[in-house]
């Protein structure tokens, strides 16, 4: 596809812009390079390729599961403002 300068000028009147020669021009060679550089991406023929799902082919990217003791209740607890021996109170903020 092609811009010319009939083109930008019926642009600026539709957008109510009036513009100066030197503009015209100036936008005239940037649209003429911004379809240039589209072209190039409309360019590769992509019929032969099989499409993908991942970019890296691998059987499993997770790890193995590994069994660890937890943290004992009590270090869980200690910076806790109010629990017992097993939970962390909180305060009710539903009344009944």
């Amino acid at each position: 596809m092609t811009v010319s300068s009939q083109d930008i000028k019926e642009a600026s009147w539709d957008a109510r812009v009036e513009l100066s020669v030197q503009e015209e021009q100036s936008l005239l060679q940037e649209a003429q390079q911004l379809f240039i550089k589209v072209k190039s991406f409309l360019g590769p023929d992509l019929e032969e390729v099989s499409p993908t799902f991942f970019p890296i082919k691998s059987s499993t990217v997770l790890r193995e599961d590994e069994v660890q003791p937890s943290l004992p209740v009590n270090k869980a607890l200690a910076n806790a403002p109010d629990a017992d021996d097993h939970c962390h109170h909180v305060p009710r903020i539903i009344e009944e």
